[in-house]
């Protein structure tokens, strides 16, 4: 688990950790970005930029115990 989101698989590890999710709740897979511990959040002017192309924000969390962002999965295909 990340999150509320259930990990799938680990889709890179380097400075960052992508894994495919999923979203109980609304049934979609995500993308989880798992980061280290001081990183910046998500700007606002990206999380509100909505372009084809670009990886929807839906929502992260940074405190001292869970650094993470989730992002629409692109669907099949498409990546």
């Amino acid at each position: 688990m990340i999150g509320p989101y259930h990990v799938l698989e680990i889709l890179e590890e380097g400075e960052a950790q992508w894994s495919l999710g999923y979203d109980l709740r609304l049934l979609r897979k995500v993308w989880l970005r798992v980061v280290a511990q001081g990183t910046p959040p998500v700007p606002a002017t990206w999380r509100n930029t909505g372009r084809v192309g670009r990886l929807r924000w839906l929502t992260g969390r940074r405190s001292t115990e869970e650094n993470w962002d989730a992002f629409e999965a692109a669907p099949a295909g498409r990546c």
